[in-house]
């Protein structure tokens, strides 16, 4: 199985999934996340399955460079049913990646090699515990993807170890819920609650996005709109499908930019070579939706 596993990277024969990253008050795309799937013997077998090997083996930062790779080469083609529409592509980054200089140089030529369309932004997702080793490549590397307009999100968020400091210190600027806090708002207990309600407080004050993971039923998305998280991914809204099925959803929204007069683009800010953050262009269209 690992030596099928080493071919199938070196042939790029892992597929690109995407699952929609939706505003929860009208379950609209506003993005997707970047997902490995691997076909073999006539399956589809998702990273829980293949992932521990290619960890054992040394191999998870190739295939995260080989998703980021695929997910750059379909972001013109996502564009295309909605020109000028602000959405994001979120891809992960493993430890591995996260401690070799040279695979993350690897990763900022791809993103300089793979300019997006207009209106359409990168964010990486780096699990909790990785923050933890602070060392000047990995500083210099988050700094690097800064620059080039990257948004740094962390990822399973409350399972891992996240110092405070760190999260003030650091250039996050996105935080992913992990699914698990989620599952618990349908459980009878009011302790899942009380502890999510407390961990989105401070993540509000701390002026850190939010994304809730794993979002199944419809009474956790209304308790996530009651407690203002307002962007979600999970079944509830869509499973990870194929780049040409997110091509053809986005086809079936018929979405449009908003018509605009030549006073408005006069004095609208992205029309004067000024690049809000994605997160900002999305409240610029948006004055009325809460962050």
């Amino acid at each position: 199985i690992e030596s099928d596993l080493r071919d199938a990277l070196q042939l790029k024969q892992i597929d690109l999934f995407l699952q929609p990253i939706v505003a929860l008050e009208d379950a609209e795309p506003i993005g997707f996340e970047a997902l490995a799937r691997w076909p073999r013997d006539d399956q589809l077998l998702t990273p829980t399955s293949f992932m521990p090997m290619l960890a054992e083996a040394g191999l998870t930062a190739e295939l995260d460079l080989l998703i980021i790779e695929k997910a750059l080469a379909a972001m013109p083609l996502l564009a295309r049913p909605i020109p000028q529409r602000q959405m994001q592509v979120s891809m992960n980054l493993s430890g591995l990646l996260l401690e070799d200089d040279d695979q993350q140089q690897r990763l900022l030529t791809l993103i300089d090699d793979n300019p997006c369309p207009p209106g359409w932004g990168l964010q990486v997702e780096i699990v909790e515990d990785a923050f933890q080793v602070r060392t000047d490549l990995f500083e210099r590397f988050l700094a690097a993807l800064v620059e080039r307009g990257v948004v740094i999100a962390i990822d399973d968020f409350g399972t891992g170890y996240s110092s405070l400091a760190r999260l003030i210190s650091l250039p996050i600027q996105m935080v992913k819920l992990d699914r698990a806090f989620v599952h618990n708002l349908d459980v009878p207990s009011d302790n899942g609650r009380t502890l999510l309600r407390t961990m989105i407080m401070m993540l509000k004050d701390l002026n850190l996005r939010i994304t809730a993971e794993g979002v199944e039923t419809e009474a956790q998305r209304q308790w996530l709109i009651a407690h203002n998280v307002t962007v979600a991914q999970g079944f509830l809204f869509q499973r990870p499908m194929p780049v040409s099925e997110a091509i053809s959803l986005l086809e079936t929204l018929n979405y449009r930019p908003r018509a605009m007069s030549v006073d408005q683009q006069q004095s609208n800010p992205m029309h004067q070579g000024f690049r809000l953050p994605f997160w900002g262009r999305r409240l610029f269209e948006h004055p009325d939706r809460p962050d």
